[in-house]
């Protein structure tokens, strides 16, 4: 059997029969890997960070270190470090003494103390601040600080907890690329837990997308862009979101309003599929493009570079559509859109699977 650096394998926890926040899931991280645990409110992200942390204990499964069972270890037995939303700096102590308080309390040396502080304070560019207690510090600072406590550990595993939730979009950014430069460096895997897309996608070697305590997706970030493998995936994974419509099909073609869109041989045999377009592949077409979409503008948001537009279908105005447009490009009288055959996305209506 293959050694992954982290192994979670048919891991589950539930609180009654109804409440099963993590359904049987299986993980495995190699050495250095960056993965992303992606999802809404009460998927099971943050559940499956606690349970490889030791925090909360499964209700069966396992998680394997190497070639070790962890699964019932305490918190502190683990070599893991955890970097927490809120920070969790301890008030009274300068950020030199909360970035070397785990090494004291595990006696490493003073030398080696030393030269792991130096160089975390370097890379985070905290030297200035090293005599500074939490409250004298921005929220950036303060992240830093404890991103920097969990990297001077030089741990097994590294698990992140929304860490970048707290702080505005400029601090969020600036942040965002010196975490992806920082554990670029690290021999130690990355077990990231956020429900911002754009850092998962940025971040990330893969991403599990969750729902429910259900795995949706495990994949590259590429992949699950351009090739999600369910509905939920699909309007959950791209900003705006995915435009998702049931379609009827007929003679071997899916109608939108009144055009005929080709479809796959395999989904001609079927009624009716689930239809998606992302907003960036639908495009304004001159009236001489053939087999472009007539359309009425029903509402125009601002989105500083681009703008959104939403669209009714003219032969079926219940049939709206959203498309993104550069903000400097005229929007015409005589609106029509169309989109290349190769962009399109097929799922089942019923169980969202894609097809």
């Amino acid at each position: 059997m293959a050694s992954f650096a982290l192994e979670l394998r048919q891991l589950r926890k539930a609180y009654s029969p109804s409440v099963v926040p993590v359904a049987n899931l299986s993980l495995q991280l190699q050495p250095g890997e960056f993965l992303t645990l992606l999802g809404p409110s009460g998927c099971g992200k943050s559940t499956t960070l606690r349970l490889i942390a030791g925090l909360d204990q499964p209700t069966s499964g396992s998680i394997w270190l190497g070639d070790r069972e962890i699964t019932t270890l305490p918190p502190g037995d683990r070599d893991m470090a955890m970097v927490f939303q809120s920070y969790a700096l301890y008030p009274h102590l300068n950020v030199r003494q909360n970035l070397t308080l785990g090494l004291q309390i595990r006696r490493t040396s003073a030398a080696e103390i030393e030269q792991r502080l130096q160089q975390v304070a370097h890379n985070l560019e905290l030297d200035h601040l090293l005599d500074r207690r939490p409250a004298q510090l921005s929220g950036g600072q303060r992240q830093r600080v404890a991103l920097g406590r969990a990297l001077v550990r030089q741990p097994s595993v590294f698990l992140l907890d929304e860490p970048l939730s707290n702080l505005d979009a400029l601090l969020r950014e600036q942040v965002r690329a010196q975490m992806k430069a920082l554990f670029s460096q690290q021999a130690s895997p990355v077990v990231y837990v956020t429900h911002d897309q754009t850092e998962a996608l940025s971040l990330s070697h893969r991403i599990a997308i969750l729902n429910g305590g259900h795995l949706q997706q495990l994949d590259s970030p590429d992949r699950i862009y351009q090739a999600p493998a369910n509905a939920f995936v699909a309007g959950f994974i791209g900003s705006p979101r995915m435009n998702l419509l049931p379609l009827p099909i007929h003679s071997g073609q899916a109608w939108l309003g009144s055009r005929a869109l080709p479809i796959p041989s395999h989904l001609a045999a079927r009624s009716q599929v689930l239809w998606g377009l992302r907003p960036e592949h639908l495009k304004l077409a001159t009236p001489e493009v053939e087999r472009a979409i007539p359309v009425q503008l029903h509402l125009t948001e601002n989105l500083g570079m681009q703008r959104l537009l939403t669209v009714a279908i003219a032969a079926n105005p219940e049939v709206r559509l959203r498309l993104l447009m550069p903000s400097d490009q005229p929007i015409p009288t005589d609106l029509q859109v169309t989109f290349e055959p190769e962009s399109q996305h097929w799922f089942c209506p019923s169980t969202g699977d894609r097809l």
